[in-house]
């Protein structure tokens, strides 16, 4: 069994491995809604050292494209402030150049705090994004993009992250999209939460065996 986590210097509270998310209502412009099969997530983790990791993401795009160059566009988690990311790696751009894919560290994730309301913010925490620039860069239906990153000082755990689509100038049938106001171009966003670095964490001490704030003495025994 995994013992019970307490974390340090973050808002957010593991216990075996259980992390609840309060969910949220579509009201006025689409925002993000959690993740329900549009893509599927694999992870690889490789320890490099002590409190330093490799995470490897595999994400296969299942059903999120209507056109040609339309589909996976970006990909985002959460960090706690602890992290030093070393290095990264980005997908080649689907459709060749001149698509790339960029690395880029936010204060929030994409598209933002307005667009994903139930990720409350967190002032311990920042994220880290992967994003393709240009219509070459996207992953469509069926496909695999493959991103990875070096992490220190972090241990590994559940983290929160966004997966984004991009649909073009029109919008999707069956999913929930939000239109970039400049560009005019629609996105649709999923939230999730995946294995990932999170700050490095004790066991919490067994206060009831000596004493705690929860500990009470047993009231003696009369006789007689």
């Amino acid at each position: 069994m995994r013992s019970l986590l307490y974390c340090t210097g973050t808002a957010h509270r593991v216990a075996l491995g259980v992390m609840l998310w309060v969910g949220m209502a579509l009201t006025g412009e689409a925002q993000a809604v959690p993740l329900a099969g549009e893509y599927q997530i694999r992870v690889a983790t490789t320890q490099l050292g002590e409190n330093a990791y490799r995470f490897t993401y595999q994400i296969d795009n299942v059903n999120q494209s209507h056109a040609e160059r339309t589909g996976l566009d970006n990909f985002s988690i959460e960090l706690p402030s602890t992290a030093t990311i070393t290095a990264a790696t980005e997908p080649p751009p689907y459709y060749g150049a001149p698509g790339v894919w960029v690395t880029t560290e936010l204060s929030e994730p994409f598209p933002g705090w307005t667009l994903v309301p139930e990720f409350a913010p967190d002032a311990n925490t920042r994220w880290f994004e992967w994003h393709g620039h240009n219509t070459q860069s996207v992953y469509p239906t069926g496909t695999t993009a493959t991103l990875s990153f070096d992490v220190t000082g972090v241990q590994v755990g559940n983290t929160r992250a966004t997966v984004s689509t991009y649909w073009g100038q029109t919008p999707p049938v069956s999913s929930p999209a939000w239109q970039e106001p400049t560009a005019h171009t629609y996105y649709s966003t999923y939230t999730t939460n995946v294995v990932g670095p999170v700050a490095i964490c004790e066991p919490a001490t067994l206060l009831l065996l000596t004493g705690g704030f929860f500990a009470r003495r047993r009231p003696a025994r009369r006789t007689g």
